[in-house]
């Protein structure tokens, strides 16, 4: 026996939490014989060791070895989970380890291929957050491969901060309110799709078929559901309200006056319906949204307004204008 003091066990506690008295027995509970069956080999292990060693510092070493190769484990693990990405290592074209002119070849085309796909693919713009993707596809619209570019691209240039509909102190409420109830109704989702895809192609310059949407269906799913919104008992919601005026901007920003009537027709019904403009919610602002869309609706197609004497603040000597360039998002 070395005459060194046997070292004490670390002085870490565990506790055994139990709802009968019986669990708490240490015949009983799995987890407290285990709990002290650890306990007993640590004491154990730094007894032995205390004996074999002249060091009384060499007691605790397999206890922190084993909890060193625990960390290491961890580490590894965690080094698994951060490896995201795989990469191919291609000879280049000038690299004498390349096996001849064929090889060169192949890798300039498949680099050229590589290319055009990419090309052919659409661009997220990464400005104020670009690249948000739910993954669990939790839209209330049938799941297509470019909701999430297009999504992206209406809260990137479009529910932009617009000093007439946000609040004193409160910017973004377009990305904030609106579109927060828009995801929550098919029809309005099926909107904000379609005003995403027109002003994509315009402030892009691209093609929707290469961009994997079809204009055409897109507003054809639009007016489906908005009609099938109309005829459900929640036909004058504020989220129903809305996509029916939203398609009326829609068809004002893409030149088709009677659409843009007709669509806000239905608007004027379903607020009148409602009670007027200032029983409409979000705090008001689905409100300031009406009379942004009839004001500069009305300005492009040149037709009288449907709620005349109204303004974003709702003071009588607050003069409006138009601002198509922002209306349109350009």
């Amino acid at each position: 026996m070395s005459g060194h003091a046997i070292a004490a066990p670390p002085t870490t506690f565990e506790f055994v939490v139990g709802d009968r008295p019986d669990q708490l027995k240490a015949g009983s509970n799995p987890k407290l014989r285990s709990h002290l069956s650890k306990r007993g080999w640590q004491v154990y292990l730094l007894q032995h060791n205390d004996e074999a060693s002249s060091s009384s510092s060499s007691a605790s070493a397999p206890v922190k070895k084993v909890d060193q190769q625990r960390e290491d484990r961890a580490k590894r693990k965690k080094r698994k989970r951060l490896q995201h990405t795989v990469t191919w290592e291609l000879p280049a074209p000038n690299d004498p380890e390349s096996q001849g002119t064929s090889n060169n070849a192949l890798v300039q085309s498949l680099m050229r291929a590589n290319a055009a796909r990419t090309a052919q693919t659409m661009t997220i713009d990464y400005q104020l957050g670009g690249g948000r993707v739910d993954p669990f596809r939790s839209y209330p619209a049938p799941w297509k491969p470019y909701i999430p570019h297009l999504v992206d691209h209406y809260i990137v240039h479009m529910a932009v901060d617009i000093p007439e509909l946000d609040e004193p102190g409160e910017k973004g409420l377009l990305r904030s309110r609106w579109f927060r109830l828009a995801t929550t109704e098919i029809s309005t989702f099926q909107v904000v799709l379609l005003l995403s895809a027109g002003n994509y192609i315009t402030v892009k310059g691209g093609i929707a078929a290469e961009a994997g949407f079809e204009m055409e269906q897109l507003r054809f799913d639009a007016i489906k559901s908005i009609n099938q919104a109309i005829a459900s008992p929640s036909a004058c919601s504020d989220s129903i309200i809305g996509a029916v005026a939203k398609m009326a901007s829609f068809e004002s920003m893409h030149g088709d006056e009677r659409y843009f009537r007709l669509h806000m027709d239905a608007t004027k019904r379903m607020v009148t319906m409602r009670g007027g403009l200032y029983n409409l919610g979000l705090g008001g602002l689905l409100r300031r949204m009406l009379i942004w869309i009839d004001l500069n609706g009305g300005h492009l197609m040149n037709t009288p307004r449907w709620f005349p004497g109204h303004n974003f603040a709702g003071s009588e000597e607050e003069e409006v204008e138009p601002n198509p360039e922002r209306f349109i998002a350009i």
